[in-house]
């Protein structure tokens, strides 16, 4: 070969890589250009197949978003579970219960309120059945009713972390608090003021809570899902002593078995001042708790007995033992008197007498025996250290003589009338061993004609008087009539007094002589001085 027929190297590899077209191959290649054209019916098609896969995947999304979640606008007890899992919509529950319906409201029967926080005695509220309401959802509802609320009532049960917790509470709450409440008072036995008669009588029902019963009711409404509750009577502390109580029933029966005692106690005196112990009084004498002591017979307290005997000696004493007292005069004026007569009252001895009779009438009453009409009724004597002539603000009877220094009187007054008034002159008051002695005396006899003899202190004869009516009371003091004397009353006693005898005028000496017995009682006191005319003016 020339060198014009040679080939280079890339010619060569050029040549070499050449294949020659295949016929058939190319005609395939035309059909399959062909097939690729864009048509409408093609885009078409194209259409209804993403149309189809497209509701195939919403069908499904649908049907798991319905079978997992709550469909929009879902409630469950008003709250809001749209969208949520069942995990989601429980947790929301719980939380919602906790602060939407925390609060339980306790009533007491008067009125008074207590707020127990729920969360804080651990109260939880569980739902059941939220799975299943899920999946009782139709998942076409998220388009049929996708502007509708949609209600679910689910049950569901409270669960109390520690119900001893509620009880802790309730110790410390209000309604418990010392002095807002009233204590239950127990039943009582009292008399009938119109009867006479003990009526069992029902106590103070009271206010004060028991804090177990009580949190037993407010864990039973509680997990029944209340929100308030009034307690019931059965939540109150309950009156120790009710009305249908066995003992308070004895007692009763037995107190108006006491009425049929009728103790009488003779205190002396002219005319005789006879005292019964009322039935009031001798129901305090016994002690209320006797039927719960093994020995009723000590049922009758002792000290209470002392107690009313200690009453009678101060309604009946009048004596006083320092040696003054007051004395009414006839005329209405309080008077201090230097006396120590009057009624003093044994009161140990008289107790003595006293204590066994009553112990015994209401031992046989409380033991419901039978008693005879001098147990029933007996009368006894008081006991007296001193006595005088009768009871009263003016014990020493109806009937005395009084007289008046300062008014310069004598008045004899019979069953307490005035019978005799005169004007007399007492002893001279400027000289100390001629005054008329104060105090409470009696006369000792009476005479007539009697001639009254005066001494010195040397012992010799002062004077001899004559009198016609002599009455002493005194020692040689008496009342006595004075025919030297032209004037009786007035002042006459502070300068020309007598030596301490009552000096009287003739007429008036007669007639109380005609009066006058043995032992008839003699008051003498200071008294007061009455106004003159010229005092009252100036005053």
């Amino acid at each position: 070969m020339g060198e014009d027929n040679k080939l280079t190297n890339a010619e060569v590899r050029k040549r070499a890589a050449y294949v020659a077209p295949n016929p058939r191959s190319r005609r395939k290649r035309g059909r399959s250009r062909r097939r690729k054209r864009f048509t409408p019916l093609k885009f078409l098609c194209a259409l209804l197949i993403l149309a189809l896969v497209l509701g195939v995947a919403g069908l499904a999304y649908m049907f798991i978003y319905a079978n997992t979640r709550f469909l929009p606008l879902t409630y469950i007890d008003k709250v809001y579970v749209g969208g949520l899992t069942a995990e989601e919509a429980d947790a929301t529950l719980t939380e919602c219960y906790r602060h939407l319906d925390n609060a339980f409201t306790i009533e007491r029967k008067d009125g008074l309120k207590e707020t127990l926080l729920l969360d804080e005695a651990g109260v939880k509220r569980h739902y059941e059945g939220i799975t299943e309401a899920i999946k009782s959802q139709d998942a076409f509802d998220l388009i049929r009713k996708r502007d509708e609320e949609k209600t679910f009532d689910l049950p569901y049960n409270i669960t109390i972390d520690d119900e001893g917790r509620i009880i802790d509470i309730l110790e410390n709450s209000i309604v418990n608090q010392e002095g807002n409440y009233t204590v239950p008072g127990n039943a009582y036995s009292e008399i009938n003021k119109y009867t006479g008669l003990y009526e069992i009588k029902k106590g103070v029902t009271g206010t004060q809570i028991r804090p177990s019963v009580a949190a037993y009711e407010v864990t039973r409404a509680v997990k029944e899902g209340g929100h308030e509750l009034k307690l019931s009577e059965s939540s109150y502390v309950e009156p120790e002593v009710k009305l249908n109580n066995k003992d308070l029933a004895y007692y009763t029966d037995r107190m108006n078995a006491l009425n049929e005692i009728h103790i009488k106690i003779n205190m002396g005196g002219n005319p005789h001042e006879i005292v019964e112990i009322t039935n009031e009084e001798l129901r305090k004498m016994v002690d209320p708790d006797f039927w719960t002591t093994d020995a009723p017979e000590k049922a009758v307290d002792k000290s209470k007995v002392e107690r009313y005997v200690r009453t009678l000696a101060g309604r009946y004493n009048t004596a006083n033992p320092v040696g003054y007292r007051f004395f009414t005069s006839i005329t209405g004026k309080k008077e201090l008197i230097n006396t120590t007569l009057g009624w003093t009252l044994d009161e140990p001895a008289t107790l003595s007498r006293l204590y066994p009779v009553v112990e015994a009438a209401v031992f046989k009453t409380l033991r419901n025996e039978e008693l005879s009409d001098k147990e029933k009724k007996p009368v006894l004597e008081a006991i007296w250290t001193q006595t005088c002539n009768s009871h009263g603000e003016n014990d020493f009877g109806p009937t005395y003589i009084e007289v008046s220094i300062a008014e310069q009187k004598l008045r004899y007054v019979e069953n307490g009338e005035i019978k005799l008034e005169s004007d007399v002159v007492t002893g001279l008051q400027r000289a100390k061993d001629r005054r008329t002695p104060t105090g409470v005396f009696t006369t000792k006899s009476k005479r007539l004609d009697k001639d009254l003899t005066g001494y010195n202190p040397d012992g010799t004869i002062s004077y001899v008087s004559h009198v016609q009516y002599w009455m002493p009371f005194n020692g040689n003091i008496g009342f006595h009539d004075a025919s030297w004397r032209w004037k009786f009353g007035g002042t006459i006693y502070k300068w020309d007094g007598s030596h301490g005898c009552i000096n009287m005028p003739i007429p008036k000496a007669k007639e109380l002589y005609s009066y006058i017995q043995k032992g008839m009682t003699v008051i003498v006191y200071a008294g007061t001085e009455p106004e003159t005319d010229s005092a009252k003016k100036s005053s």
